[in-house]
């Protein structure tokens, strides 16, 4: 019987070495490492500093040059530069790598007027055909005895307390005003104003058919008759500014709805008649309380309405 003959196992192939890559420093650790190993150098120029500066810019063209990245790259030390400028901004600015604070102020300047160009031309082709379109009463002679008013404010659209506003429409129904004023705020748009609230989840279109649907056609059809005075306040003010700028949202549901400011509101619809004065481009909190506190309306030589109170007429 043969014997088997011993099988020779083939060696293993040792597996090769693996250096391991040396930790990467942070570009915090080294841009003060860099700073570190300059010195103040008393002769270097402002010029010096900035044709440096320039010379940093030039060999990295697609870089924006930060405080650390020229600690690295730079060749003054933040004491040497930082005398003449003060802060990386300023001297950015006087190397021409980025706009002045003047010049940054005049574009801001220059977008503002542009803007409100745009706002003015809304105004005068979408607004102003409106203003007192609908006017019955301009001379108080006209209907002999007493006139009946009806007032209300602040509906907010689906804010509203509904028992509120049929209350207000009932009596509307029942006494039969010459005048019914809608003295401001009846439409909210809440998510303009707020930080609070996420823009892209606003509604619109549910906001203007609600004032439509239940205050704008109950009211004309209780009152065939009455002239219907619509006072703009702060959050129609909010929401004419955003038609005016054809912000992405406000751009959208008029395209959608394919309709313009008048149709939007119902303005000759139902005959409504707006109430807007004083400058509705006012741009700061301030100027547009003011203007605002101008948009008023005086009845009779006997009765005022006002959206933002009687304290903001004296």
């Amino acid at each position: 019987m043969n014997a088997k003959k011993p099988v020779k196992k083939k060696p293993v192939p040792a597996a090769p070495a693996v250096e391991t890559p040396a930790p990467r420093i942070p570009q915090n650790t080294r841009a003060l490492l860099a700073e570190r190993a300059k010195k103040y150098d008393p002769n270097a120029t402002k010029q010096d500093c900035i044709n440096d500066l320039r010379g940093v810019q030039k060999a990295f063209p697609d870089k924006f040059i930060t405080r650390n990245f020229y600690r690295e790259n730079g060749t003054y030390s933040e004491k040497t530069w930082n005398r003449y400028f003060g802060t990386m901004e300023e001297f950015r600015s006087e190397a021409g790598l980025q706009l002045t604070r003047s010049q940054r102020r005049l574009e801001k300047h220059i977008a503002k007027h542009a803007a409100l160009d745009e706002t003015r031309k809304f105004y005068r082709l979408e607004v102003e055909p409106w203003v007192d379109k609908y006017d019955k009463f301009k001379d108080y002679k006209a209907k002999a005895g007493m006139i009946k008013m009806a007032v209300a404010s602040d509906f907010h659209d689906v804010e509203t307390d509904l028992f509120c506003l049929s209350v207000f429409i009932n009596t509307c129904r029942v006494e039969q005003p010459d005048i019914i004023v809608l003295n401001g705020d009846i439409f909210d748009e809440y998510e303009f104003s707020r930080f609070d609230r996420d823009p892209r989840k606003i509604n619109l279109r549910a906001r203007m058919e609600f004032v439509r649907e239940r205050i704008f056609i109950p009211l004309r059809q209780a009152c065939p008759l009455a002239q219907i005075d619509f006072i703009i306040g702060n959050h129609e003010l909010r929401l004419l500014k955003h038609m005016a700028s054809k912000t992405e949202n406000m751009a959208a549901l008029m395209e959608l709805m394919n309709i313009g400011l008048a149709q939007l509101l119902g303005l000759d619809d139902f005959q409504i008649n707006l109430v807007s004065k004083g400058n509705t481009t006012a741009f700061q909190a301030k100027e547009i309380k003011e203007e605002m506190s101008k948009n008023f309306k005086l009845y009779f030589n006997a009765l005022v309405c006002n959206h933002t109170g009687d304290e903001d007429l004296a």
